[in-house]
């Protein structure tokens, strides 16, 4: 088995957030395409050589080299396709090439851009020199799980504290857009017991309505992902919605009882809790978009695609990767590589693009 633990399984908040009802979506269609299985994979960077203390994002250079931001070392590790380890770049600290609490990576030819949440900044780097460029955070967003497109632009979830989903800057950090709408927002006062024993009792906590995965197409499209609702939307460029659509998939229904066990067993900590997230991780490539479902602890990981009309058209478990949170795609060379959060590993398997039965 490759991963263990489950810790990014449902994240845990303490905050208290505005929601209201989320905005009707079309449904999606119940006829999915089998699921095609990936028997094996390789470990790349083992969690027992201690190289890694956080992996919190991967990303991949033309060359087939691996990008890992680990959150806990705040640096950026590169390794060869081997897993070799080639370059650190980075420390902890507020100065060039430091980060804090750094949170989502992106690698083009030039620059490798670092969502730096902890210095409140997106930190451009060059590759091939010394310069580095800053660029604040979208207002409101610092809390939420950020996209950066290959430009520097920013998209970023406003967890239901406006009354957009999410909104959009620049790559000179101006504001020029919104994504959705909230209606009738209303304050949550947090009590984490009693929104755990709603959890065992079938109901979504409003403070999950707008836990949103946002993501950038290559072409400049967005796709903002409702964790807690399983809702996939798609907007244009001017940020006008395309469609939403829903997760029809049967394996909602194990990320929904992983999370009600937890909060079961934990009901009377006053101090955590297990919140639904059905989605870890999403990609925008060739055309789709892929989500790496948070599947409970022991389970395969599994990714969807979605095509551009909304539609499930690909569904493949990678049977000896576990415990998967983040994930990069390598369409040239036909492979996905993964990083294990919990057991601060790297995993590297096939990845059949196109392939359905």
């Amino acid at each position: 088995m490759i991963g263990s633990r489950m810790d990014n399984t449902m994240w845990r908040s303490w905050i208290i957030l505005t929601v209201t009802v989320l905005p009707a979506c079309r449904n999606e269609s119940a006829t999915l395409p089998a699921m095609v299985q990936v028997d094996s994979a390789t470990v790349l960077v083992p969690s027992a050589s201690e190289t890694l203390g956080q992996p919190v994002d991967v990303a991949l250079d033309d060359a087939g080299n691996i990008y890992v931001l680990d959150r806990i070392r705040a640096q950026i590790l590169v390794f060869a396709p081997s897993g070799v380890l080639l370059d650190t770049i980075g420390r902890e600290g507020s100065g060039p090439r430091e980060f804090r609490s750094p949170q989502t990576l992106v690698v083009t030819p030039d620059t490798i851009r670092v969502v730096d949440i902890g210095n409140g900044v997106l930190k451009s780097l060059a590759r091939h020199s010394d310069f580095e460029r800053r660029t604040s955070l979208p207002a409101g967003t610092g809390a939420s799980r950020l996209a950066v497109s290959r430009d520097g632009g920013l998209l970023g979830s406003t967890m239901g504290a406006r009354e957009v989903l999410a909104v959009f800057q620049d790559p000179a950090g101006q504001e020029v857009g919104t994504l959705g709408h909230t209606e009738l927002p209303m304050t949550i006062a947090l009590n984490l017991v009693q929104l755990k024993r709603d959890i065992i009792a079938g109901k979504l906590p409003a403070i999950v309505q707008y836990a949103t995965l946002p993501v950038f197409a290559p072409n400049g499209e967005m796709w903002l992902i409702l964790t807690g609702q399983g809702i996939v939307q798609r907007y244009e460029r001017d940020g006008s919605l395309l469609w939403a659509v829903p997760f029809a998939m049967p394996e909602k229904v194990a990320i929904w009882s992983a999370c009600v066990a937890w909060n079961r067993e934990f009901l009377n900590d006053q101090w955590s809790i297990c919140l639904p997230a059905y989605a870890a991780d999403a990609v925008a490539e060739g055309g789709m978009l892929w989500v790496l479902l948070n599947m409970p602890e022991g389970e395969p990981s599994v990714i969807v695609g979605f095509d551009s009309t909304g539609r499930i058209v690909q569904r493949i478990r990678f049977q000896q990767v576990k415990g998967a949170r983040q994930f990069a795609l390598d369409r040239a060379r036909g492979r996905v590589v993964f990083a294990i959060c919990s057991d601060a590993s790297v995993v590297m398997a096939t990845f059949p693009f196109g392939v359905s039965k």
